[in-house]
C-alpha cells in the first residue's frame, strides 16, 4: 500500500538518541559484537590523520560539506582505526542522504568498539528496521537495551525491538493477498480513494483528487460492470470534499471538508441526505460532532445510528478514534473516545465500521506493526468493550503508511487505495482483494423491499422498521422512497422483526432469523402489498381475501402461551385497532401437520384466543373481536421441511364487517 516518506515519526523517536534517521542501505553488516579492537580517537590519533580531522571540522563549520567529507574520508583511510573520523563521516553522509556510505561508516566505527558510543546500537537497529532488514535490527536493539538509562529511552528501544520481532514473524508467515485494480471506469489518471458501497454492492461513492481538487464521485454497477464515475451534484463545491462514508441504503453521506467559513476547526464533518435523485445541501454537523481541532475520516454504521471518526481534540498532534450516537432529528450525542484498548499514545485514524455492527477496521502507528502505520481489526464485545486489535499481517501491511480499508458486505472483499504499481507516482487507484478468513467480519446479507398498494400496485411511501423481537431494540427505521423501495443490511447473529406501516393501510410484518448464518447469495427481496383498511365479507365462491399474517407473534412450543418476543407485534395490532375504533377483526390460528389433527385444531383455537384475550385486556371491546382455529387444514407451504412447517404455524387477522 502507499508508503509515506515523511520523517515526522522517525525524527520524534530518534531525537532522544541524537541521530537523524536513514532510509536506504546496501552492503553487508559487520559482526555485531566484536571484542574492542585497538583504535584511535581525536585525542590519540597520529599527527597527519588528526590534522585532516581538524581540517574537516573547520570545513564543516564553514559550510563546505564536500571538503569536510574529503578530509574525514582521507583521515579514516590513513588510519583505519580512527573511530571518530568514521562517526563524523557517517553523520555527514546522513545529512546528504548518502545512506549506503553512512551505514558503512557507522558499521566501521561499531566494529572498532561496540561500546564507544551508546547511541550506535540503537541507531544501527533503527536503520535496519527502517530499511526492512528486521532480523538484522533485532540483535542491535537487544544490545541497545543495555544503554537505555532513562525510561523514555528504554520505552523507545523496547517498542522498536518488539516491532522488529513482530515484522520478522509476520514476513515469515504472510497472509493471502492478491490485489486487483478496479476498472478504468473508476480509476483514472487522477487519484481515487475511499470507496463506499450500498448494501447490494451496486452503488459506489468515492473520492477523486485531480489538480489539487478533491470531489465526491458516484458510480452504478449495471450488468456486472461499473459505469463511468460522475461528480455528485449538490455536494461538491469549489472547495474540497473527501474522506466520505455512506449508509448502506445510500441515503446518508458524511464527508470531511477543511478550512471552510462555517468550519469550527481545521477540518470538520459535513452531512448530506439523498432525497429522491438529489442530495441535500451539505450542512456542518456542528458542535455536537466537530471541535476546534481536526475532525475527519468519518465511518457511519450501516443504519446511520453510529458515527466513528478521527479527531485530535484530546491532545496536540495526536489522533484518536471517537464514536457518537444518532439521537434523531439531526442531533448527535457527545463523542466518546473509544478507549485505551483501541487508542494508543500514537495515532489512530481511518476507521471503517462494518455492517455486521461489531467489526471495526482502523489504521494505527501506535499498535505493534511493520511500518509507519498498519491496518488493524477489533470487535465490539457483548459488554460494550473492544477486543484487542489484530494486525492484519504482511503483505496487507507493509513498511509504509497504509490507507483505510473498506470491507464488502459479505466480508470477503477488501478495498484500499494505493500507488503500488508505480510507487513514485503522485496518484492512487482503488484496489480490491479477497480478505482471508481470520480477518473477515461476521457475514451480512441485505433486505431489499418494494412497498405497493395491494389494489393498484402503485408504490407507497411507508414507514419501515427492523427491530429485535426479544428486546424490542430498533435496528433500522426509514421511509421508502418515491419508488416504494428500501435497502438495508442484515447482520448474522440477530433475529429481526420487520414492520411496514402506512396510514389508512393494514400493517405488514415479517421475521428473519439470522442467529446461525447469513449469506449475501441469498438476500431478502420482498414485494410488499399493503391492504387498505376496509372490511371484507365472504364472496360468492365462499373464499375470503388474503388475511394479514402476524409473523412476529410467538408461542411456547406446543402451547398457547404467548412469548415476550410477541409484545411489539401485539402492541402494533392494538395500536391499529385503537386508531380505527370502528374496525372489527377476526383472529385466526394455524398449525403444521405434526401431531394429531384434533390436537392441532384445539391448539390453533387456543392460540387465536390468546391474542384475543391480550387485546381485550388492553381495552379493546370484545364485540370488535372474534377468533377461530383452523388447525392444520389451511397450509400455505409444504409440511415436508422445517421452514415450510414454520410458515404454516402462524397467527393471522382479517378485517370483517
Amino acid at each position: 500500500m502507499v508508503r509515506n516518506n515523511t520523517n515526522n515519526m522517525r525524527q520524534a523517536i530518534l531525537k532522544r538518541y541524537y541521530l537523524v534517521p536513514l532510509l536506504f542501505f546496501c552492503g553487508m553488516a559487520w559482526p555485531l559484537l566484536l571484542p574492542a579492537q585497538s583504535y584511535t580517537t581525536y585525542k590519540t590519533a597520529e599527527k597527519k590523520p588528526l590534522k585532516l580531522y581538524n581540517r574537516a571540522k573547520t570545513a564543516e563549520k564553514s559550510g563546505d560539506i564536500e571538503k569536510a567529507k574529503e578530509f574525514y574520508l582521507e583521515a579514516s583511510q590513513r588510519d583505519a582505526s580512527f573511530i571518530d573520523a568514521f562517526i563524523k563521516l557517517g553523520d555527514l553522509y546522513i545529512d546528504q542522504n548518502n545512506y549506503p556510505a553512512a551505514i558503512q561508516a557507522y558499521e566501521a566505527a561499531y566494529a572498532l568498539d561496540s561500546n564507544y558510543l551508546d547511541r550506535l546500537p540503537y541507531a544501527l537497529g533503527y536503520m535496519y528496521y527502517e530499511l526492512d532488514y528486521y532480523s538484522r535490527a533485532v540483535p542491535y536493539l537487544q544490545r541497545a537495551m543495555a544503554f537505555a538509562k532513562t525510561e523514555s529511552r528504554k520505552s523507545a528501544t523496547e517498542d522498536l525491538l518488539a516491532r522488529s520481532r513482530f515484522a520478522v514473524e509476520a514476513i515469515k508467515h504472510p497472509v493471502p493477498f492478491n490485489p486487483q485494480k478496479l476498472p478504468s471506469s473508476i480509476n483514472s489518471p487522477a487519484s481515487e480513494y475511499l470507496p463506499s458501497f450500498t448494501a447490494d454492492g451496486k452503488q459506489l461513492v468515492y473520492t477523486v483528487r485531480r489538480r489539487g481538487q478533491e470531489d465526491l464521485f458516484f458510480s452504478e454497477k449495471r450488468n456486472g460492470n461499473w459505469q463511468p464515475g460522475q461528480p455528485i451534484i449538490g455536494v461538491n463545491s469549489n472547495g474540497n470534499e473527501g474522506a466520505q462514508t455512506m449508509t448502506t441504503d445510500g441515503r446518508m453521506l458524511v464527508f470531511t471538508a477543511c478550512d471552510r467559513r462555517d468550519g469550527l476547526g481545521s477540518c470538520d464533518l459535513y452531512v448530506s441526505y439523498k432525497q429522491d435523485d438529489y442530495w441535500s445541501r451539505p450542512m456542518n454537523m456542528g458542535q455536537q460532532i466537530n471541535s476546534g481541532a481536526w475532525d475527519a475520516q468519518p465511518a457511519l454504521s450501516a443504519n446511520g445510528r453510529y458515527l466513528f471518526f478521527a479527531s485530535t481534540r484530546n491532545s496536540q498532534n495526536k489522533s484518536d478514534l471517537f464514536v457518537s450516537y444518532n439521537l434523531g432529528n439531526g442531533r448527535w450525542s457527545e463523542p466518546q473516545n473509544l478507549g485505551e484498548v483501541v487508542n494508543t499514545k500514537g495515532d489512530e485514524k481511518g476507521p471503517f465500521f462494518h455492517p455486521d455492527g461489531r467489526t471495526l477496521y482502523f489504521v494505527s502507528n501506535g499498535h505493534l506493526g511493520l511500518g509507519r502505520s498498519d491496518l488493524f481489526k477489533t470487535t465490539l464485545l457483548g459488554d460494550g468493550k473492544w477486543s484487542k486489535p489484530m494486525n492484519l499481517g504482511y503483505p496487507i501491511n507493509t513498511n509504509g503508511e497504509e490507507s483505510t480499508l473498506i470491507v464488502s458486505l459479505d466480508g470477503q472483499t477488501g478495498y484500499f487505495a494505493s500507488n503500488r504499481e508505480n510507487p513514485k507516482a503522485p496518484f492512487t487507484d482503488i484496489y480490491r482483494f479477497e480478505l482471508y478468513k481470520a480477518a473477515r467480519p461476521e457475514p451480512v446479507t441485505y433486505l431489499e423491499a418494494t412497498v405497493v398498494d395491494a389494489r393498484t400496485q402503485e408504490p407507497l411511501i411507508a414507514r419501515v422498521e427492523l427491530y429485535n423481537p426479544d428486546n424490542e431494540a430498533v435496528f433500522y427505521t426509514e421511509k421508502t422512497d418515491r419508488e416504494g423501495q428500501i435497502l438495508t443490511s442484515l447482520a448474522a447473529g440477530n433475529r429481526y422483526g420487520l414492520s411496514v406501516e402506512k396510514e389508512n393501510y393494514l400493517f405488514y410484518s415479517e421475521n428473519f432469523d439470522l442467529m446461525q448464518a447469513a449469506s449475501l447469495d441469498k438476500p431478502f427481496q420482498l414485494h410488499i402489498a399493503l391492504q387498505p383498511i376496509q372490511p371484507v365479507a365472504l364472496n360468492e365462491e365462499g373464499d375470503e381475501p388474503k388475511p394479514v399474517v402476524l409473523r412476529n407473534i410467538f408461542f411456547a412450543t406446543g402451547s398457547a402461551e404467548l412469548l415476550p418476543s410477541s409484545t411489539k407485534e401485539l402492541n402494533k395490532l392494538y395500536q391499529l385497532l385503537a386508531e380505527n375504533p370502528n374496525m372489527k377483526i377476526r383472529i385466526d390460528g394455524h398449525t403444521d401437520n405434526i401431531g394429531q389433527e384434533e390436537d392441532n385444531q384445539i391448539l390453533s383455537q387456543n392460540r387465536a384466543k390468546a391474542v384475543y384475550t391480550f387485546l381485550v385486556d388492553q381495552g379493546i371491546a370484545a364485540d370488535r373481536l372474534s377468533y377461530k382455529g383452523f388447525g392444520e387444514s389451511q397450509p400455505i407451504d409444504t409440511n415436508d421441511t422445517a421452514q415450510g412447517r414454520q410458515n404454516n404455524r402462524r397467527t393471522e387477522f382479517l378485517v370483517v364487517e
